[in-house]
């Protein structure tokens, strides 16, 4: 959650339709991320195991099922969003750095959006790319 946060920071999940505001980018992926986790909980998992094996896989499934709603949408800040520092002379490589990294090297105290146009869905090929460096290597090992 903490990389999430430092990665998308208060920026909007869209530009006039759900979560708009801000910080609406992460209150969306958190939502739908609790959603996959319960709707997680009411599935068995390889009924061919026992109990016992079952019960351990399931914090991991259930795990699996957050992140991936978590990160259903990270890749709109690359695909949908232009970031730029007030006088426009800075602006944000969301394939690169973390807004909030990118804010604070940059002494940036508030930002300004842009949306691209002809932007529909295409923040879909960026999000596995992304997800790798929010759900992180410990993550991905466990």
């Amino acid at each position: 959650l903490r990389r999430f946060v430092s990665y998308c920071h208060l920026l909007p999940a869209s530009q006039a339709h759900h979560h708009r505001g801000a910080g609406g980018l992460l209150r969306h992926s958190i939502e739908v991320g609790l959603w996959a986790a319960q709707a997680s909980d009411k599935l068995l998992l390889d009924l061919g195991s026992t109990p016992a094996q079952r019960r351990q896989i399931e914090p991991r499934w259930q795990l699996t099922a957050f992140v991936a709603g978590l990160c259903h949408d990270v890749g709109k800040p690359a695909t949908d969003l232009v970031v730029t520092s007030h006088d426009r002379t800075k602006v944000w490589k969301p394939l690169t750095e973390n807004l909030s990294d990118w804010a604070t090297a940059n002494d940036i105290s508030a930002y300004f959006l842009d949306w691209r146009p002809g932007r529909a869905k295409q923040h879909v090929a960026l999000s596995n790319l992304l997800a790798d460096r929010i759900i992180g290597a410990e993550t991905l090992g466990w």
